[in-house]
C-alpha cells in the first residue's frame, strides 16, 4: 500500500513538472514569435534591466528561429512525457484501464485552457516584458534542445528544397501597422506631442496621396503664352513672387516648357540681342493626375526638376505641382516672404464663416467640427457640385446635418467663396480662434 501511494505521488509529481513544461515552452514560442525589437529597447532601460537582460532579450529576438525550432522540441517532450505518465498512472498503478479514455479527455482539456491558452494570452500582450526577465533562463533552457533543433531545421530545409521552395530565414521587421500603433501609444503616454504625431501620420499617408490632391489646380496656374515678351515675364515674376513660369502655345492644354528666373534676369542683363521665351524654356515634366505622391517625389528628384505638370485621363493640363507641394505634404505649410499667411475659413458671426472653395474637406471638418458626406471630391468646391451636380449660381444652398452652404462667388463655372452657417448644435464646436 505503501510502495502504491509513493508510486502515486511520483507520478502526480512527474505529471505536474511536464506541465510546467509544456507552460514555460508556451510562453517561450509566443515571446519568440510577438517580442518587437523597437517596444523592447523602450523597456530596457537601466530602472528595469541590467545590461545581461538587455544583451540577452536582444539576441533572442534577433536569433529567433533556431530557438523557435528548439521550442518545438522541448513542447513536445513533456506532452509525451506526460501521456505516458498518466497511461502507466491508470493502466498499471491503479489498473483500471476503463478510466484511461477520461483521463485523456480531462488531461488535454488541463494542459489547453491552463497551461497552452493562459500563459499564451498573458505573453501576447507581455512579450517584450517576459523576454526581457526570462531571457536568461530561456536562452540556457532552450540552449540545450539547440543540436536537435539545428537538425530539425536542415531536414525541413531539405525537404523544403526537394518540394522546390526557398528556405526563408525568419527577419524581425516591423511592419507599418505597428509603426502607427507606437505613434498612438507615444501621443497616448506623453512621449510624442501632437505636431510630432501629426508629422509621423503625413508621412504614412504620403505614400497614398496622388499627385492631384497635391497640385496647384488649373485655373491658378500663372502660365505665360510663349509669344509674352521677356519684359512680361520679369514683370509677372515681380507681381507673384515666383521663380519658374510655364509657358503654352494656344491654350493652357499645350505646356511647352518652363522658364527660370535666373536665366530671364541674365538675358535681360545681356548686352547681346534678347532672345523669346520659347528659346529660354526648359523641358517640363508631365505627370498622370493618379500617380503616387511618393513616386512623383522620387521622380522630380531623379529629373532634378523642381516643377511638374499633371495630366488628366484626356491628356490636358490639369494643374501643376511643385517639390515644395510634395514636402508640404508632410512637414505643413511652408511660408516663405512672398506668401500670403491667409486663412481660408474667417469667422464672420457666432455660427457663420465665408470659406475659401479650394480648402481641403477634411481640414474644413476638423477646423469647424463638422461631418460630411463622403464622395469623390477634395475640396469643398468639389463637395457642393457633388451635391448640385451641376454649375451652382450664386446665392444656391447645399443642406447638410451639421450646416447649411451658401455659395456666394462663381467664376468660370468655378465656386470661388461660400458662406457657411453652422447648425446650432454644433456652436463653437472643434474651433479655436484665430487671432
Amino acid at each position: 500500500m505503501q510502495n502504491n501511494t509513493i508510486a502515486v505521488l511520483l507520478h502526480a509529481l512527474g505529471i505536474f513538472v511536464c506541465l510546467l513544461g509544456i507552460a514555460f515552452f508556451s510562453v517561450c514560442e509566443v515571446a519568440l514569435e510577438s517580442v518587437n525589437k523597437i517596444r523592447l529597447r523602450g523597456l530596457a532601460e537601466p530602472a528595469c534591466a541590467d545590461a545581461d537582460e538587455i544583451a540577452t532579450a536582444h539576441h533572442l529576438a534577433r536569433e529567433s528561429q533556431p530557438y523557435l525550432a528548439a521550442v518545438v522540441v522541448g513542447t513536445n517532450l513533456p506532452i509525451l512525457l506526460a501521456a505516458m505518465l498518466i497511461t502507466h498512472l491508470v493502466d498499471h498503478v491503479f489498473r483500471r484501464p476503463d478510466l484511461l479514455p477520461w483521463c485523456i479527455v480531462g488531461a488535454v482539456l488541463t494542459i489547453v485552457t491552463l497551461f497552452e491558452l493562459a500563459p499564451r494570452i498573458y505573453t501576447t500582450h507581455n512579450a517584450e516584458r517576459v523576454t526581457l526577465r526570462l531571457g536568461r533562463f530561456v536562452r540556457f533552457t532552450l540552449g540545450m534542445f539547440r543540436p536537435m533543433a539545428r537538425c530539425i531545421i536542415s531536414v525541413g530545409n531539405g525537404l523544403l528544397q526537394i518540394l522546390g521552395a526557398r528556405p526563408g530565414v525568419l527577419h524581425d521587421t516591423v511592419s507599418e501597422e505597428q509603426l502607427k500603433d507606437l505613434v498612438v501609444q507615444g501621443e497616448e503616454e506623453g512621449v510624442l506631442q501632437r505636431p510630432e504625431t501629426r508629422l509621423m501620420e503625413n508621412i504614412f499617408g504620403f505614400r497614398e496621396t496622388l499627385a492631384r490632391e497635391v497640385m496647384v489646380p488649373r485655373p491658378d496656374i500663372v502660365c505665360l503664352p510663349t509669344t509674352a515678351s521677356l519684359e512680361d515675364a520679369l514683370e509677372t515674376i515681380e507681381t507673384t513672387g515666383l521663380s519658374r513660369i510655364p509657358l503654352f502655345v494656344d491654350t493652357s492644354d499645350n505646356i511647352a516648357g518652363v522658364v527660370y528666373v535666373k536665366d530671364l534676369v541674365v538675358e535681360f542683363l545681356s548686352d547681346a540681342c534678347p532672345r523669346s521665351l520659347r528659346e529660354l524654356a526648359h523641358s517640363v515634366v508631365f505627370v498622370p493626375e493618379t500617380k503616387k505622391a511618393d513616386d512623383l517625389f522620387r521622380e522630380m528628384r531623379s529629373q532634378r526638376t523642381q516643377l511638374a505638370i499633371v495630366v488628366d485621363e484626356h491628356g490636358g493640363t490639369a494643374g501643376l505641382v511643385t517639390i515644395e507641394d510634395l514636402v508640404e505634404e508632410i512637414v505643413g505649410e511652408i511660408v516663405d516672404e512672398h506668401d500670403q499667411e491667409e486663412s481660408k475659413v474667417r469667422q464672420v458671426s457666432g455660427n457663420e464663416f465665408i470659406v475659401d472653395a479650394s480648402i481641403d474637406i477634411h481640414d474644413l471638418e476638423s477646423e469647424l467640427g463638422i461631418d460630411l458626406p463622403e464622395g469623390d471630391f477634395d475640396t469643398l468646391g468639389g463637395f457642393i457640385y457633388d451635391q448640385i451636380d451641376r454649375v451652382p449660381s450664386t446665392g444656391e444652398t447645399v443642406d447638410t446635418d451639421d450646416a447649411r452652404f451658401v455659395v456666394q462667388q462663381v467664376r468660370r463655372n468655378r465656386i470661388l467663396r461660400v458662406k457657411l452657417i453652422r447648425r446650432d448644435s454644433q456652436n463653437e464646436q472643434g474651433r479655436t480662434s484665430r487671432d
